[in-house]
């Protein structure tokens, strides 16, 4: 008691002490805030000074739909794919397809098994799993044929040029003892790989269940020039691919969230590890030479952030706050570009169409 007595009456271990708490106060306020900021997979935005830049949001056009299973990804259309028990008996998987003023153009009864994953709608058919065999519904004839390409076990896919039989998937392919996740060019007519475009990880067996939910995300298509992206929802990586499907760059968005970690449980149901996964982006708009990307790694949770990227130097630009509703990115399901405008699916079955302002 007595030392700390004649260190407060000494004016310079006085002022020594002051200075050493202040410095230890501000060497833990920047460690837990920084180390705060870093595992939330934040960063600083430059947002743009006037929201309405990108899109008159005061009053969109929107509808709200009867509750369906899911949205089928289509190069065309959005189509809604309805599920359940019919009245008479048996199991029904049904699509609604809409024109993208969501103007209804037909429905269609598919008659695929009821466990199916559905992939793709495109070009008269409906492209989809099963047992984690892929198939092609014909549309005209009601019958499916199961597409052998040895090996390989689709995730996601998405046609090129509009083609029938092109595809660009993401999955999974045994390569002798080896088993390689990336993206592949297939052809469904001829029940073969043209190409691999990315190899993104290897492994000595197979692990398809948990690489699904790992790289879960969506291809998206810049109809104009027919380049083709694919972005993770639970990670921080964008795919870009040329009309061809090969590989043309990569970027990672500026949040940097790392991959998800995904486990198994001791009935082998696989799920994300709580405290090692974060959303990341939830849409993808190719617009002229940039690319809108839906953000869900913001401390915003009245609007939606769309980050600006441009598309060839792959940097940075600016973002947006779209406002609607109180929605967050976390809200967005799906986005549908067209040449004025661009509609959002969101997750409580509402649409809304965003006309741009400039």
């Amino acid at each position: 008691m007595s030392t700390i007595k004649q260190i407060l009456n000494n004016r310079r271990a006085r002022a020594l002490l002051i200075f050493t708490v202040v410095a230890l106060g501000f060497i833990f306020y920047f460690h837990f805030s920084v180390g705060s900021v870093a595992k939330s997979y934040l960063f600083n935005r430059q947002f743009s000074k006037t929201d309405t830049a990108l899109a008159t949001a005061e009053n969109p056009s929107s509808k709200v739909f009867p509750e369906y299973a899911g949205i089928v990804p289509s190069d065309r259309d959005i189509v809604f794919l309805y599920q359940g028990l019919r009245e008479s008996g048996g199991y029904f998987n049904r699509f609604e397809v809409y024109d993208y003023h969501l103007n209804k153009k037909e429905v269609i009864d598919l008659k695929i098994p009821a466990t199916s994953n559905v992939l793709c709608y495109t070009a008269g058919r409906t492209i989809y799993t099963h047992s984690f065999f892929l198939y092609a519904y014909d549309h005209a004839t009601g019958a499916s044929r199961k597409i052998n390409i040895k090996g390989l076990r689709v995730f996601e896919l998405t046609s090129l040029n509009d083609s029938a039989t092109a595809f660009l998937c993401l999955g999974e392919y045994k390569n002798g003892d080896r088993f390689e996740t990336g993206f592949y060019k297939i052809d469904i007519e001829k029940d073969s790989i043209t190409g691999r475009s990315v190899l993104i990880e290897t492994a000595e067996h197979t692990n398809t269940p948990q690489l699904m939910l790992k790289y879960a995300g969506s291809f998206v298509a810049d109809k104009g020039r027919y380049r083709h992206a694919y972005f993770c929802n639970k990670y921080s990586m964008i795919w870009l691919f040329d009309q061809q499907g090969d590989s043309t760059s990569s970027l990672r968005t500026l949040d940097k969230t790392p991959a998800p970690e995904v486990i198994s449980d001791s009935r082998g149901i696989n799920f994300y590890k709580r405290g090692a996964t974060w959303n990341t982006n939830t849409g993808l708009v190719f617009r002229g030479k940039e690319m809108l990307v839906f953000s869900t790694r913001s401390a915003f949770k009245d609007c939606m952030i769309v980050d600006v990227y441009d598309r060839d130097a792959l940097s940075y630009k600016t973002s947006y706050k779209l406002r609607y509703e109180n929605r967050s990115s976390s809200d967005v399901y799906r986005v549908y570009p067209e040449q004025d405008r661009m509609t959002i699916a969101f997750t409580n079955y509402r649409f809304a169409s965003f006309v741009y302002s400039r």
